[in-house]
């Protein structure tokens, strides 16, 4: 903070990156995400057949999406896996 009362930019962004980080440890709140993402997925199914299903944009997304939850469930494999080997 500076002497002024204001929160710089890089101050809160070290802050988020930091709350990230505690909470991504924290299984119990993965644990409820990943159960409000299913439901949102499953939420966005109807409209991705019948309205979204030409488009490029949508595509992508959807393929960005899954490299990132393939990585994320490996990550947490490895970690689970390093926790019981110790």
């Amino acid at each position: 903070m500076t002497h002024d009362g204001v929160i710089s930019p890089k101050e809160i962004m070290r802050n988020f990156a930091h709350n990230v980080r505690v909470h991504l440890n924290d299984p119990v709140f993965t644990t409820k995400f990943h159960k409000f993402a299913t439901f949102i997925w499953i939420a966005l199914l109807i409209p991705s057949i019948f309205w979204w299903s030409e488009s490029v944009q949508w595509l992508v997304l959807m393929s960005v999406w899954a490299n990132i939850a393939g990585h994320w469930s490996a990550y947490q494999a490895s970690r689970a896996e390093e926790k019981q080997d110790t």
